[in-house]
């Protein structure tokens, strides 16, 4: 008696198309995240460095005034 494999054999490419094309979305997904991050990223130290350099500004200043005498 002879059994009919077409079935499995559709299955197992569907499966195998699946995983292939489950790996291309999340590849992509993980670059898009990424860009997203190094963007983020580059507005952050840029962001962080002028705030320091007004700081250091504001202490140069006050150090630079004298205390009242008494």
């Amino acid at each position: 008696m002879k059994e009919n494999t077409l079935y499995a054999r559709i299955v197992m490419v569907l499966l195998a198309v699946n995983v292939a094309f489950t790996g291309y979305v999340v590849y992509r997904l993980n670059g898009t995240t990424q860009e997203q991050i190094d963007s983020v990223s580059q507005t952050t130290e840029t962001t962080q460095t002028t705030p320091t350099t007004t700081q250091e500004t504001q202490t140069t200043t006050v150090d630079e005034v004298a205390p009242p005498e008494e």
